[in-house]
């Protein structure tokens, strides 16, 4: 984590993640490496290996995070239908993070487009009775490779460095009590 420490209210987290490439992975594990260095309790799984039933507590000392890429413009198919699944957990706090294809062109990084795939797993959480404090989207190397040539070395140092500070401010807001979608201060 960037700052000094922020002291948190959570006790527990678990980040669950959904990877092909492991742009993914590299995000979730971010965010349960920060969740830690505050002292948090933090669990990070994927999909294939989730126990919600027993991982998740109810309760605003609790924080799940779902960690997806980004298909088609929106959440891919395996996490939605393990967002549907999980248990319902009234005032469980969440964060929901979508990977997209980032691209840098000379000296210009490009954003990617995560479309509908964090609204649509925030409004299941919270239909489920979660607090949704956060939904992201983090640009990560594109592998997109039918629509561009690979990209250079540089290119995605560059891309990783930017991503990490983003997971870094977004866990920082999160993990200060701050809710909303937005990053910066609590207001």
């Amino acid at each position: 984590m960037k700052g000094a420490s922020i002291g948190t209210r959570y006790r527990k987290a678990v980040v669950y993640y959904y990877t092909g490439t492991g742009n993914s992975y590299r995000v979730a594990a971010w965010m349960t490496g920060a969740a830690r260095d505050e002292g948090v309790s933090a669990v990070l799984r994927p999909v294939e290996m989730a126990h919600p039933e027993e991982e998740v507590d109810a309760g605003e000392e609790m924080l799940l995070g779902l960690v997806m890429p980004t298909h088609g413009f929106t959440a891919p198919w395996a996490m939605l239908r393990f967002a549907l699944r999980l248990p319902r957990r009234r005032g469980t706090h969440a964060v929901v993070v979508a990977t997209r294809a980032g691209l840098k062109i000379g000296p210009v990084y490009t954003p990617g487009i995560e479309g509908t795939g964090t609204a649509v797993l925030a409004l299941i959480l919270a239909l489920k009775r979660y607090g949704v404090r956060g939904a992201a989207g983090v640009d990560m190397p594109s592998n997109w490779l039918a629509v561009h040539p690979g990209l250079s070395p540089q290119a995605v140092t560059g891309i990783l460095g930017r991503a990490e500070d983003r997971v870094a401010d977004l866990m920082d807001h999160i993990l200060s009590g701050c809710g909303g979608f937005g990053v910066g201060s609590c207001s």
